[in-house]
């Protein structure tokens, strides 16, 4: 009996290409709301400003943690030779930050500010690595992907880090960080969006 691809399944496919659509809308809209926080500040000196930023951080990292499960699906079905085993681990332990931080995202918002873990906030560095460190490993597996698009997606994800290592701190850079990000992932999420429904088969292991 023939191993079933569960990546390739169609519900799976559909789901990975509305994941990869969220992920887009939560990039534009995290990156309308950094800008939304200096113009407000700027403008009127109103302290919802930072109501705006707040907002803004928010979706930046559930646009991480949402991320992690088309990052995975990616690494499965995209990659050759299916990408490398210790890759795929950290890929799956991603997942599991990601699902972790949407839980405290979800009590933070439902509490008015409580957080659930004492460090809950780092989820989205330690993501961010991770993901970085996972697409720097596979370079050799994408042969088949041109070179500047490659470089172009390098920069995407150390956009991220970015963002991630300085929205808490340097909202100047994590602004710049966002702006970048969205820039080039609105492309590629939506390449991937147009793409994943149309896979038919898996790479060789």
């Amino acid at each position: 009996m023939s191993e079933i691809e569960y990546p390739i399944l169609p519900v799976v496919k559909r789901s990975i290409a509305k994941l990869a659509t969220i992920c887009r809308y939560l990039l534009v809209a995290g990156l309308v709301c950094a800008v939304a926080e200096p113009l407000i500040f700027i403008t009127l000196q109103h302290p919802i400003c930072i109501l705006f930023g707040t907002v803004s951080d928010h979706l930046m990292q559930l646009l991480l943690a949402l991320l992690t499960l088309p990052a995975l699906w990616c690494h499965y079905v995209l990659l050759a030779a299916r990408g490398t085993r210790v890759t795929a681990m950290l890929c799956l332990f991603c997942c599991i930050l990601g699902g972790i931080l949407i839980t405290c995202l979800a009590y933070e918002v439902a509490t008015g500010g409580q957080h659930l873990l004492q460090h809950q906030h780092d989820a989205p560095l330690y993501i961010s690595i991770l993901l970085l460190i996972c697409y720097c490993s596979n370079w050799h597996n994408m042969a088949a992907y041109k070179s500047s698009a490659k470089a172009v997606l390098l920069l995407f994800f150390f956009s991220l880090l970015l963002a991630a290592a300085t929205m808490d701190f340097v909202p100047l850079f994590a602004l710049a960080a966002k702006a970048i990000a969205c820039a080039i992932g609105f492309f590629f999420l939506r390449k991937l969006e147009q793409t994943a429904p149309r896979i038919i088969s898996m790479p060789e292991r």
